[in-house]
Order: C-alpha cells, then structure tokens, then sequence
C-alpha cells in the first residue's frame, strides 16, 4: 500500500518533467528530418543511433526527478549522469545479447518442429525488409509462431525488469562523487513487482496507442514498400509525410499516453528503490 501511494505521489511530477524532456526530444527529432528534407534516411539513421543513449539518459533524469521530490539526493553531476547513462546501457547490452540468444533458441525449436523453413529465416534476421516486401515474413505467421513470439516478448520483458533496480541505483549515484557506480547493484530486485506493473501498464496504455495511431498504422501496411523506400532515400516519394502531417493531432496524443506509460513506471522504480535502499541501510548497520 506504501508504494502503491508513494507511486501515486510521484507519478504527477515525473510525468511534468517527462514532458518537457521527451517534448524536447521530439521536437530536435522533426527537426532533424526538416533540417534533411532531401535525405530522410540519414535522418532516421542518426536517430536510430542516438535514441538508446536518450532513453537511458531520460530514464535517469526521471527516477532523479522521482529520488529528489522524496529528498533521496542532491544536484546531479552531469559528466557522471553521461556516463552513467553508457555503463546502464552497456549493462542493457548484456541483457539484449540474452535475449537475442533466447529468439535463436526459440527459433531453432520452430524450425526443428517444421514450423519454419532456414531459407526464410535467415532472410528474415539479415534482410528483414526484404522479408516484407515479399511477403516471406507474413507467411511465417501461424497460430504456433504467434504463441512462440508472444512467449518470447513476455520473457524478454521479464529479463528486462532485472534492470530497473540498476537503473534507479544510476539516477542516485549522478549525485554522489565518492560513490563508484556499480551497474549490477540490485540487479534482478524486485523484478516480480516491476514484470507485473508493466504487464498492468502495457495491457492499458499499447491498445490506447495503436487506436491512436491505427490510420499511421493501417497506411503502413498498405503501402509498406513506398514507406520503406521513403526511409532509405526514395525522395519522390511523399506517403509518409502525407500520412504524418494528417494525423498529427494523434501523433502527439499517443505521445503523451506513452509519456505517461513511461512515467508511471518511474515512479514505480523510485518508490521501489527507496524501499530496498533504506533496506540495505538497515543491514549495513546491523553488520557494522
């Protein structure tokens, strides 16, 4: 009951600042792509590249936003909050390496059980445009495939929620120059309560968002082949700034429903990481 009302407390804030910080991203991101009107595929390519490192730098500013309205620390410094942001996403490599072992298994397991064939696989993992295109990826859909993909999602999010104690332990030592970041402290902590939370949260705000976004969404499938085009340098063709420019509207709506998603979750992981701190603070001087 404590978390769930420390969680309600700080949710407000954190989302506030959420929107400013994502709304700052977003805004650097159209204009990026206004900047190389000609080139949209260096455009995406640049963020592609550039988002992990904003989502974990992001993700630290929101649990600090969280550790600060409960007093749990001080002014950052900001060379460490950058480099916390790469020793937690190094730490986030480790966990996607795992999960990529765990699509190979899994996928050796459909493929030994005749669900599917090695030549459309290895074109769906090195070209999955291709796959797409022509139609090789859509055939490989089968009720036991989607059974297998969603049992596949549910785990990797469940490796995921190994990392949120860590991250919360990121936002804390930014503030801390004595301190030597340990990524893996609290590793695997909690990660029950933050699994089920995030199930509650995607299960409420992804259908929100793809009723949002389902014209963007129905508009790709449609014509996949001339977004995809767009996106690798095609520049006669105009879909997707058609299609963006007509739903703008919904585009910054779902924008605020996973802003909103995201900052729950923080709170989540703030409340959570107080508790088990005072914890550790409780053990340390009981041995000493």
């Amino acid at each position: 009951m404590r978390l769930i009302t420390m969680t309600l407390r700080l949710a407000i804030p954190i989302f506030l600042s959420a929107l400013v910080e994502w709304g700052l991203i977003a805004l650097v991101v159209v204009a990026l792509f206004f900047i190389l009107p000609g080139h949209p595929h260096i455009s995406f390519a640049l963020v592609v590249i550039v988002m992990p490192f904003a989502t974990a730098f992001l993700a630290i500013s929101l649990v600090r936003t969280g550790l600060l309205i409960q007093d749990k620390t001080t002014a950052p410094n900001i060379e460490r909050m950058i480099r916390n942001s790469f020793l937690f996403l190094s730490n986030v490599g480790l966990t996607l390496a795992v999960i990529t072992s765990l699509f190979l298994v899994i996928s050796t397991l459909l493929y030994f059980g005749g669900h599917l064939e090695r030549e459309n696989l290895q074109l769906l993992v090195f070209q999955p445009i291709r796959a797409f295109e022509t139609g090789v990826a859509q055939s490989m859909i089968s009720p036991t495939t989607i059974v297998s993909f969603v049992i596949f999602l549910i785990i990797s999010l469940y490796i995921f929620c190994c990392n949120m104690m860590p991250l919360a332990a990121a936002a804390a030592d930014v503030a801390d120059n004595r301190a030597s970041f340990d990524r893996f402290w609290g590793f695997g902590v909690a990660r029950n309560l933050f699994f089920r939370f995030a199930l509650i949260i995607l299960a409420v705000g992804l259908p929100v968002i793809y009723l949002l976004l389902q014209p963007i969404i129905d508009a790709f499938i449609l014509d996949h082949k001339a977004i995809v085009a767009l996106l690798l340098g095609d520049k006669r063709n105009t879909v997707i700034a058609a299609t963006l420019s007509a739903n703008l509207v919904n585009i910054g709506l779902a924008g605020i429903v996973f802003t909103l998603m995201f900052s729950i979750m923080a709170a989540i992981i703030t409340a959570a990481f107080v508790d088990y701190r005072e914890y550790v603070d409780r053990l340390d001087k009981y041995i000493e």
